[in-house]
């Protein structure tokens, strides 16, 4: 075929028609687009608010885990306070005619420490002199042996070295009247005391010592280190808590500074309780996993029931519309051909419209046929 026989061909069937494009299928795509970003924003919106959301429960845990380290102070001081009255009754059995021996009440100190872990436990008289040897410790707190003088209890929390402990004054009676004063102290801030608290709640805690110093932490290798940003310790020397994110050994944590004080409020010390961050980003993870399949089903499920519902309400009366339209246009067209009426929408006029045209021109022709029968 020579190029002037294929340009006549060219020229018999015409110019050359461009690629037919679809409104259907542009609402579809719109539909498909609008409805990715609708879910791409909801998706967004759903995991800031999501970890948000988990790093106030997380700062509002660890605080309530805070709460929950001064309660089990308290309740050591129950405790000792519990041993205190044993070690004087103890005392009181042995001794019912009066008097007192300090071997024997050496040897009860022995088994206060030795079996319910005591640090110290001293005996001195209602005027504060130690009667006891200093093997089991001696006199920190004077006002505690005036209290217990009296006839009462008296429990406190007082700093030894880089350790806090708890104290206990309790009064002995011999016969009716009060001869000695045990006094009992225990440790609380030590390795084995954040060891189990971090064990038991899943929390990082450090006791610090002379103000900025760490002294005892579950976070490896600082012990004997110095914190970076003193703040929450000094908010701790005013008695105020700290929650805040911070960064420590490059490692970021939800932590919480709180302040340890004796029975009248004075300082005594600082504890740090938190979470590693990336605890929350891994519960936010693992929900917004969730959330998410459930949000790409649901998206999907709205796209195909919309795809359907244009197919089925938009795509199918236009397609029958323009097969009639084409119908006519052609040089076979059948008149007799109407189409459905449903509905009483746009494309139900739409189609009444094209039937009574076809009906015109249906009564057209055969006006014509008529006459020219006649002719």
């Amino acid at each position: 075929e020579t190029k002037e026989e294929a340009t006549e061909v060219q020229q018999k069937k015409g110019p050359k028609r461009k690629k037919r494009s679809s409104v259907y299928k542009l609402l579809n795509t719109i539909l498909v687009v609008g409805m990715s970003i609708f879910a791409l924003s909801i998706l967004v919106s759903a995991y800031f608010s999501l970890q948000n959301g988990l790093i106030n429960y997380f700062e509002e845990e660890i605080v309530d885990d805070a709460d929950a380290i001064i309660i089990y102070i308290q309740e050591m001081l129950e405790d000792d306070e519990n041993l205190a009255e044993y070690v004087a009754n103890t005392v009181r059995a042995q001794f019912p005619n009066g008097g007192y021996s300090p071997v024997r009440l050496e040897a009860i100190a022995a088994t206060a420490v030795q079996y319910f872990g005591a640090k110290n436990v001293v005996f001195t008289d209602t005027q504060g002199n130690q009667i006891s040897s200093n093997k089991y410790g001696t006199v920190k707190d004077k006002a505690g042996i005036a209290t217990a003088a009296t006839g009462k209890t008296y429990k406190n929390i007082i700093k030894e070295g880089k350790d806090f402990s708890a104290l206990v004054s309790y009064p002995v009676y011999i016969g009716s009247k009060i001869e000695l004063v045990v006094t009992i102290t225990r440790p609380i801030s030590n390795q084995a005391f954040i060891d189990h608290f971090s064990d038991y709640m899943n929390v990082v805690l450090t006791v610090y010592t002379d103000g900025d110093i760490r002294a005892y932490t579950t976070i490896s290798g600082l012990v004997g280190s110095v914190v970076a940003d003193p703040t929450p310790i000094r908010n701790a020397e005013r008695g105020e808590s700290t929650t805040l994110e911070t960064e420590i050994d490059g490692t970021p944590y939800i932590g919480h500074y709180f302040p340890i004080t004796d029975r009248n409020g004075n300082y005594i010390t600082t504890l740090f309780v938190a979470k590693p961050y990336s605890v929350a980003t891994h519960l936010t993870t693992v929900i917004f996993i969730s959330v998410f399949s459930v949000i790409v089903i649901f998206s999907v499920a709205i796209v195909i029931i919309f795809i359907f519902a244009i197919a089925r309400l938009i795509n199918r009366p236009v397609k029958r519309v323009t097969e009639a339209i084409y119908n006519l246009s052609s040089g076979e067209a059948d008149l007799t051909m109407r189409l459905p009426i449903n509905g009483n929408n746009e494309f139900a006029y739409l189609s009444e419209g094209v039937n009574k045209f076809i009906d015109l021109l249906h009564n057209i022709i055969k006006d014509l046929a008529l006459s020219n029968k006649e002719l």
